[in-house]
């Protein structure tokens, strides 16, 4: 409601039936709900699948290829970036509001793929505390779980260097110090600020 407030006239559309872990067949079937009324830009507000669900559409909307013809046929995509991303995370963990990478579920052929490229990095990531305040207890704990599960990744990775492992490190540390507070706590919106950081 506070987008459609802050944009009026200037939205084109809403896209509300975001699925956890965004489905191959169920993105190519939404095709045309992507490109209603040609926005200029996406903004993806949600967690993970939502963010990936944007991206997703961004690549459906700069294509000729569908993404099963992508990724179950191996048809290089060919089209360019033409629709930014806005990601705004309502969830810790994610990443993928600073990443060029999406996950996409094929349940059909039980695969989950992952699509990337510069055209699916988001061009900017509002991080606002405030959006988290409605996450239930579990849902914030599995989420700030999923963070410090990518901070370790990247500090057990083999291409670990002194800056991420530096990154790494503070991550952890800023989670590990952060998510109990928010178990006792769910309203403590500097810890939820810490978890988003």
């Amino acid at each position: 409601e506070g987008v459609k407030r802050s944009l009026g006239d200037r939205l084109v559309s809403v896209l509300d039936l975001v699925e956890p872990n965004p489905d191959l067949d169920v993105l190519d079937a939404d095709r045309d709900l992507f490109i209603t009324g040609e926005p200029q830009a996406l903004i993806a507000l949600g967690g993970g699948s939502a963010i990936d669900t944007a991206k997703a559409a961004a690549r459906l909307m700069s294509g000729e290829v569908s993404l099963s013809g992508q990724l179950r046929e191996g048809h290089p995509y060919q089209g360019k970036r033409q629709v930014p991303i806005i990601a705004v995370p309502t969830t810790s963990g994610t990443g993928s509001e600073v990443t060029p990478f999406a996950t996409i579920w094929d349940r059909a052929s039980r695969k989950k793929y992952s699509i990337d490229g510069p055209d699916l990095l988001p061009e900017m990531a509002l991080l606002d505390p405030l959006l988290t305040l409605g996450l239930p207890k579990e849902l914030t704990v599995s989420t700030g779980l999923d963070a410090i599960s990518h901070a370790l990744e990247s500090a057990w990775n083999r291409r670990a260097g002194p800056i991420s492992m530096a990154l790494a490190v503070g991550s952890l540390r800023l989670s590990l110090e952060c998510l109990p507070r928010l178990v006792q706590d769910l309203g403590n919106v500097q810890a939820r600020r810490s978890m988003m950081a």
